[in-house]
């Protein structure tokens, strides 16, 4: 066994041997690092740094309001601008609600499995928890929604099931009810939870929604429903949930005027605490552009002051408590100014991403406290409630924690709504898929009517792309006498080495902002023909071979590493459930306003517009895998940067056909509502460059 053993120790030596010795000496050189170590995440700092700057911002923002006109103001302003970001809100159709089952409980609340479509033919699946009647507590009562976090059971985890029956406790009708890819409304096992969400984000994003449309607007249609309750009062409605929950409490109060007051438990923080310590979070958490008008966690808080909120946070939370302190001292600056200091409260409790039911209770005396007028009920100490809370969390670890139980819970399949346990099985349901196919056929029409066939073509100019993607434009793309609206990277040569035949140079491409990628470029020593650019989303040395094609007849060659790609495409964070690894950056850009495909055909850009200063030329195009995308962008936006169309190898699909198939789509290739105007292979039919580009319709 042992000589068996050193037999093929030996033979993988002697094959790696040969192995190194057949590779090319050129392919090794392209192989080799560029930048050092230290800079390969530059990209990624480089976008943290922004969205902090950013986030801070915004902060100073409110705190320079000093007048309750200022005020509403900015609060309308931002609410508007807030629901543009969304993608807008659907139209209000019939909730055609029903009840399907009821279970009493044995204190006397009853639970309720109810149905109501927030959209059409779109259900949502819910539990309705009616407090007991006695002569102290009787209808009409008021209303709380419970919009559940990250759980795959969605309204049955027992966590939820007990944020109904403690609200039934406190007097309140208490509607738990599943976000979509939760509990009854799993349409595939693969998409559940925030698996789901980041999925159906991704191919949203294409349109011009978030994927918080869809949460908002359950939040919403849920305040609908308590209000066609005759045992509601329409005019108390309150709203709490923690994680996934916290966020949804978090948009509905910052947007819904009837709330009156909310408790959003473990979310709220600062985004850019929350980015570092964590990573971006999910398709709902995150909306594109929103700190370019100031969006962000104060504002959550902000927007409908003095509406109460009371701010439930957790000392080892996921969302860190630091950043959470930071945003509530703000809220408390701007508050104070206006008399509003006891409509904004914080408690926190010391265990991990939990509801503790210290928290919870005093959510609900909270709620007693604003909607019903009973200023006795919230304790003015509002650390005494930690007591309720047992157990410690220290260094991440639980020690003795045990929370006590406080209900009898009850199996998920009592609390169905629906025969099977599925929404989707409903007759005529709708799923998630089902409403992007609908507003991607709604745009196809509007297209179809601005540019009717007969007219046989659609405008598209080069500055509507740039302006959608976000490429800024310099000077030689954009014509003589224009200031440039971007910093240039100039490149600059780290080392040189020569070959039989070549000369390689490393490139570092470097502007004034910060921002840098590497290059490899191959000069051969006797040059016959314009330069050629091959990029793609891999390594340099997987377009090696095309490279030698074009070495071959004479052309210098430029290989480089696009920002997230290549050695720049290692990231210290992961975004959860990502199909990609430079999701991460995509999702760090996002709230900027920012997306990867334009900020890589800036790249290709500056290094189009370098070959075309040093051999006199401009290059021609050569794109592999998902580099597909930004190229063709890169060359519809800047025709006179580059040479011929862009030669595509393994192109992804265009944006409306992952649509149309459900495919697992990522944000890092999207362009934020570009359908509405575009899809990315349009791009590449044109002949004649220019500003305005005339194509054949249909373009879907």
């Amino acid at each position: 066994m042992v000589l068996k053993r050193a037999a093929v120790s030996f033979a993988c030596a002697l094959l790696g041997t040969w192995c190194a010795a057949a590779r090319n000496p050129l392919e090794e050189a392209v192989a080799r690092p560029v930048l050092p170590s230290a800079l390969a995440g530059s990209s990624e700092l480089l976008a943290m740094s922004a969205l902090a700057e950013a986030d801070i911002a915004a902060d100073e923002a409110w705190r320079k309001v000093k007048t309750p006109e200022e005020l509403a103001a900015r609060q309308k302003t931002m609410r508007a601008a807030f629901i543009a970001a969304l993608g807008g809100l659907p139209t209000r159709t019939p909730l055609q609600a029903r009840t399907t089952g009821t279970i009493l409980l044995e204190e006397g609340i009853r639970i309720e499995k109810v149905l109501f479509e927030s959209q059409s033919n779109f259900w949502v699946s819910g539990n309705v928890y009616v407090p007991r009647t006695t002569s102290d507590c009787k209808p009409p009562y008021p209303g709380l929604i419970v919009p559940c976090g990250h759980t795959d059971n969605g309204k049955a985890a027992a966590g939820y099931q007990y944020a109904g029956i403690a609200g039934a406790r406190a007097g309140f009708v208490s509607l738990v009810y599943d976000p979509v890819d939760q509990g009854e409304r799993v349409v595939s096992p693969d998409r559940m939870s925030w698996r789901g969400h980041n999925w159906g984000g991704a191919l949203a994003d294409r349109l011009g929604w978030s994927f918080a449309r869809i949460r908002v607007w359950d939040a919403m249609r849920a305040l609908d429903y308590l209000q066609e309750r005759p045992d509601v009062d329409k005019e108390k409605l309150c709203v709490y949930g923690i994680s996934g929950g916290g966020t949804a409490t978090s948009l509905v109060m910052s947007l819904d005027d009837r709330v009156k007051a909310a408790a959003p438990a473990c979310y709220l923080s600062t985004i850019h605490d929350t980015f570092d310590q964590r990573f971006p979070s999910d398709a709902e958490q995150e909306h594109f552009g929103q700190l370019t008008f100031g969006l962000n966690h104060l504002g959550y808080l902000l927007l409908r002051a003095p509406s109460p909120v009371l701010v439930c946070c957790t000392l080892g939370d996921i969302f860190p408590y630091k950043g959470m302190v930071s945003t509530f001292a703000a809220a408390q600056d701007v508050a104070g100014r206006f008399g509003w200091s006891d409509r904004f409260a914080l408690i926190r409790g010391t265990c991990g991403h939990y509801w503790p039911e210290g928290s919870r209770r005093a959510s609900l005396d909270w709620f007693r406290r604003w909607v019903n007028d009973d200023r006795e009920a919230f304790r003015t100490d509002v650390d005494s409630y930690r007591e309720e809370n047992v157990g410690l969390n220290l260094g991440g670890k639980e020690y003795g924690f045990v929370q006590k139980q406080v209900a009898t819970y009850r199996d998920e399949r009592e609390l169905y709504a629906t025969p099977e346990g599925r929404t989707c099985s409903l007759p005529g349901a709708r799923t998630v898929h089902d409403l992007l196919k609908d507003e991607l056929k709604r745009l196809e029409a509007v297209a179809q009517e601005r540019d009717p066939p007969a007219a046989g073509v659609a405008i598209l100019s080069a500055e509507t792309v740039a302006r959608l993607a976000g490429i800024r434009l310099n000077d030689r793309s954009k014509g003589e006498g224009r200031a440039p609206a971007r910093p240039i990277s100039e490149a600059h040569i780290l080392g040189t080495e020569k070959l039989p035949g070549v000369t390689l140079e490393r490139l570092s491409f470097f502007s004034s902002d910060g921002a840098q990628f590497p290059a490899v470029l191959l000069v051969p020593d006797t040059v016959k023909t314009s330069p050629t650019i091959i990029c793609g989303d891999g390594s340099r040395t997987a377009r090696f071979a095309q490279a030698r094609r074009s070495l071959a007849d004479g052309s210098p060659v430029l290989l480089p590493d696009l920002c997230g790609w290549g050695e720049i495409g290692r990231f210290a964070r992961k975004f959860s459930a990502q199909a990609v690894p430079d999701e991460t950056l995509a999702m760090t850009w996002y709230p900027l306003g920012r997306s990867l495909v334009g900020i890589r055909a800036e790249n290709l850009i500056d290094c189009a517009d370098m070959l075309s200063a040093r051999f006199g030329a401009p290059p021609r195009l050569v794109a592999c895998g998902r580099a597909v995308i930004p190229a063709v962008h890169a060359r519809f936006v800047a025709p006179a940067s580059f040479t011929d169309a862009v030669e595509m190898h393994d192109k992804p699909p265009a944006w409306a056909d992952e649509i149309r198939t459900g495919a697992k789509a990522n944000f890092a290739d999207s362009v934020h509502g570009a359908l509405a105007v575009y899809d990315w292979p349009l791009l590449c039919r044109f002949h004649n460059p220019g500003d305005i580009v005339w194509v054949s319709m249909p373009w879907y």
